[in-house]
């Protein structure tokens, strides 16, 4: 009786703390990277244009994820072939949304470099969740294209598990053309 009692109470303390710590303890964590040891865990390195966006069911119609088709203007690792098939889970079917903390978001019509890892299913993942994929844009007065990457000095500081988000990685904007001689330079091309 007593035990029954004890379990009860640690079982009640155990969702007061999770209540006190918040629910956004709860999230995913993922371990910070740097553009070299992104580029050296990936399988594949591609940038180009998301032409076609799809949320889906898995099989057992348990989870949802998105696959993302890209149509590849270059590799600098592990080329697919034209068109390149990329899986992120979550997403969106009918009235049901299945989010997944850390991963990143892709729209139409974007350019990007990704990396790619590849699971044990044949599917294409971004290696490092939301660090694994750089939009690329234009300079509104030279035209010429950019990649947002991570601040060097935030990226090589002490490794842990941290919670990741698009807008609160500090970026620096370079060249796309030497970003991508920079991740040669890591796969020694």
């Amino acid at each position: 009786m007593k035990s029954k009692k004890r379990i009860a109470r640690l079982f009640t303390g155990l969702i007061i703390c999770m209540f006190m710590l918040g629910i956004s303890g709860l999230n995913a964590q993922v371990i910070k990277k740097t553009v070299e040891e992104l580029s050296l865990d990936s399988k594949t390195i591609l940038y180009g244009t998301c032409t076609q966006i799809e949320s889906l069911w898995d099989e057992k119609h348990e989870r949802i994820h998105t696959e993302i088709h890209v149509q590849a203007e270059g590799y600098l690792k592990g080329a697919q072939g034209s068109i390149v098939t990329v899986t992120v889970p979550g997403g969106r079917v009918d009235n049901i949304m299945y989010e997944v903390s850390d991963m990143p978001f892709f729209t139409e019509g974007e350019e990007c470099v990704i990396f790619l890892s590849k699971h044990s299913s044949g599917r294409n993942l971004v290696t490092g969740a939301v660090q694994g994929k750089l939009k690329i844009h234009k300079n509104p007065n030279t035209g010429k294209r950019l990649v947002n990457r991570p601040v060097k000095e935030e990226a090589s500081a002490k490794k842990s598990a941290t919670i990741l988000d698009e807008s609160t990685q500090k970026t620096e904007a370079i060249l796309l053309d030497d970003f991508l001689v920079e991740i040669a330079s890591y796969l020694g091309q």
